[in-house]
């Protein structure tokens, strides 16, 4: 049997380990935009492992704006031609770190807030994660708590006690049996286990589509500017998918093969 040289060179790619750890590199998430606004910014370091969110007033930010990234390239994973997702029916806990720069105008005014959750579209139509706002500062007031929606349904739960301003790490466990999805926020970067965190009873309105990952910085500003950096995302447990999965590429290969071998 003869194969084509592209045809073998995909079907070594269906048989190649999948590169699940990709998935905390931000060279490999996609930008989001709702919509794209003047003032709200977002860069991937060379390396991918931190990517930084800006605002910057004025002209004013609408704070129905927002700016971020998402682990997979269209709304739902569906629609999706790469990147990488969990199963809904699969167990998972993802973490990410955050620190918060306020720059110091003394014409600081209006607020933002910054989140890091899981859903079934990048829309943040059935979406559930933490969430934090600020008022002006510097420095600035923040709060923070749970936060999901479902079509039709928005719930934004009782606020954490305690919430850090600048730096810490968001924490989102997911349980793929129940349904049940519990949210955090850790004092300290790099820590996995939240010191305050909540249950968010949302999923159960969802569809039972397969979830991506997204955070996000939102508008709000009159005036001054806040820069808000990501960085190392952990998959703490479970197993993200790489789109196309291994057997969407096996059958590709597969019929690249057939195809190749009938033309000899």
């Amino acid at each position: 049997m003869y194969r084509t040289p592209a045809a073998t060179a995909i079907a070594a790619l269906a048989v190649a380990p999948i590169a699940s750890a990709a998935i905390t590199d931000f060279n490999e998430w996609t930008l989001l935009e709702d919509p794209p606004t003047p003032g709200l910014n977002a860069s991937v370091s060379p390396d991918g492992s931190s990517a930084t969110l800006t605002a910057d007033a004025p002209p004013s930010i609408n704070f129905s704006a927002d700016v971020g990234y998402a682990s997979v390239n269209g709304n739902t994973v569906a629609e999706s031609t790469q990147g990488f997702y969990f199963r809904a029916t699969d167990s998972f806990k993802i973490a990410i770190d955050f620190a918060i720069e306020v720059g110091d105008s003394p014409t600081y005014e209006g607020g933002y807030g910054f989140g890091f959750g899981i859903g079934e579209d990048a829309a943040g139509d059935s979406s559930a994660g933490v969430a934090a706002f600020a008022t002006a500062g510097p420095p600035p007031t923040t709060i923070g708590g749970p936060a999901g929606r479902a079509p039709g349904i928005g719930i934004i739960l009782p606020q954490f006690p305690t919430f850090p301003a600048q730096e810490g790490s968001l924490i989102v466990d997911y349980n793929g049996t129940t349904g049940s999805i519990n949210v955090g926020v850790a004092q300290t970067p790099g820590n996995n286990t939240p010191d305050q965190s909540s249950d968010i009873a949302i999923a159960q309105f969802w569809d039972g589509d397969d979830l991506l990952v997204s955070f996000f910085l939102r508008g709000g500003l009159e005036s001054g500017d806040i820069d808000a950096t990501f960085s190392n995302f952990r998959v703490v447990s479970g197993n993200p998918i790489e789109i196309p999965e291994p057997a969407t590429a096996a059958l590709l290969a597969a019929g690249l093969g057939l195809i190749a071998t009938r033309r000899r």
